[in-house]
């Protein structure tokens, strides 16, 4: 019996080679491995990822005239789910049943979970079912992935009216989890008045809420613009004693700067650094950024950027400096975006392809369209691959300037980076192919992806056939 415990201890601890070498030991001394050995080795292999290893010794206790039962099972369950191999779960769960192992609460709990992780919503609900028929008591946790199931659907009345009634009805306590789930479910159709109905009907039940049940709520009023609510939420929140997060505070900072209150902004900053002791993260430094930006407040945002750069207690990233770019090029101070653009290139971090977009489209508003061309050759070679969009912006500004031979040159280009054309692609296309007499030659050059047929297709329809 001792050489037993000590094996499962060595796995307990992750120490599942030496656990072989005790078993080892135990066959050669003619001891009989019994269930607990198999399965303290079955969990130390799955525990480390080693699921088919796992397995193998699974597939060995028949041999050793060991049965596996259903903690055996629920282990091998759990590593497979774990790394994500669904379907060999599913196996193991079918010949689990063809054994005659009833599987329990956990094994429906962990495969229900994987299932929903998976996006395979269906599966997870007709398991949950499955373990109603058997007559089996699903937990909160079980109760819960279901639940999340149906919001990520829009089924807010079935999770609200039939699960979250239903475990009522089966005496099942709702959890924060539970209640936060349903809430963030309304929230994200807009029904954010429900949510709070939840969120006081949480409250009267005595499940107490936490800052994510608060956030929820704020987020919420905050996507449906209704700043007044969210900061109502706020006052409320503090007032329960319940510490607002940088969370909290970064969402309400964008509510206020996309509604144009800058200066109920600033004022809610101030607040949560001075009253609530909270520290800004590079988030809350890109919202203020972008923030300003918008809100055609550039000297403000450049003060705050240098402030930052001269301090060491954060490292900024490109999301902090790219509103700035956008902000200086729409306001046409083309020298101090391309000054800001440089000195990234200099000093990181690098541009990345929204910085790239952002000169190039620049570039082809200005007619510099070879140097628009350039960059977008740079960037290829400086590891940043260009999208679409930026395809799209460079063909747009040659078709409109007559270029068309550019056009098909950046058209080959795509089809050599396997990019997919958009319909903003098509129409460059076709509006190329309107404007030349011989549009047969260029179509000829045109590469053989999804756009040809489309372009085809347009001009059988509207000038003839091709």
């Amino acid at each position: 019996m001792t050489w037993h415990i000590l094996l499962n201890c060595l796995c307990q601890i992750d120490q599942v080679r030496q656990g072989f070498v005790v078993f080892g030991l135990l066959l050669r001394k003619g001891y009989r491995p019994n269930i607990v050995t198999f399965t303290s080795l079955i969990k130390g292999l799955c525990a480390q990822g080693r699921n088919d290893e796992a397995f193998k010794l699974f597939n060995t206790m028949g041999v050793l005239g060991c049965v596996p039962n259903g903690v055996t099972f629920n282990t091998l369950i759990h590593g497979f789910c774990r790394d994500g191999l669904i379907d060999k779960a599913k196996q193991i769960f079918s010949e689990m049943k063809g054994m005659g192992i009833t599987p329990d609460t956990v094994t429906y709990g962990t495969l229900t979970h994987a299932l929903y992780c998976a996006d395979k919503c269906e599966e997870a609900k007709d398991l949950f079912n499955e373990m109603l028929i058997q007559d089996l008591h699903p937990n909160v946790y079980i109760f819960n992935t279901i639940i999340a199931s149906l919001c990520d659907e829009g089924k807010m009345d079935e999770a609200k009216n039939e699960v979250l009634e239903l475990m009522n009805m089966r005496g099942v306590k709702p959890n924060v989890v539970t209640y936060s789930t349903i809430m963030n479910g309304y929230c994200s159709l807009g029904r954010v008045d429900e949510a709070k109905e939840l969120f006081c009907e949480m409250v009267s039940n005595g499940c107490e809420p936490n800052s994510y049940s608060y956030n929820i709520l704020i987020n919420g009023y905050c996507y449906n613009q209704k700043t007044d609510g969210a900061v109502s939420i706020l006052e409320e929140m503090i007032g329960n004693g319940i510490k607002p997060t940088v969370v909290t505070y970064n969402t309400l900072l964008s509510s206020f700067f996309r509604s144009g209150k800058v200066s109920k902004a600033q004022m809610l900053l101030g607040e949560m650094r001075k009253k609530q002791d909270i520290v800004s993260n590079l988030n809350t430094y890109s919202i203020i950024m972008d923030g300003l930006c918008k809100n055609g407040r550039l000297s403000e945002a450049i003060s705050l950027l240098h402030s930052l750069e001269n301090c060491n207690f954060v490292k900024l990233n490109i999301s902090v400096y790219t509103p700035l770019l956008d902000g200086l090029c729409k306001t046409g101070k083309l020298k101090d975006a391309w000054w800001l653009f440089n000195r990234l290139s200099d000093r990181g971090p690098m541009p990345d392809v929204i910085m790239y977009s952002i000169m190039i489209r620049e570039l082809c508003r200005g007619g510099q369209l070879e140097k628009a061309n350039d960059m977008l050759c740079e960037m290829e070679n400086k590891g940043c691959a260009p999208t679409v969009i930026i395809f799209n912006t460079v063909m747009r500004s040659f078709c409109e300037n007559n270029e068309m031979q550019r056009v098909v040159d950046l058209l080959n280009k795509m089809a050599v980076r396997n990019l997919s054309p958009d319909d903003f692609t098509i129409s460059v296309v076709v509006d190329m192919l309107s404007k030349v007499d011989n549009y047969h030659e260029y179509f000829k050059k045109i590469p053989q992806f999804p756009v040809r047929k489309a372009i085809t297709e347009y001009f059988k329809k509207n000038e003839g056939i091709i």
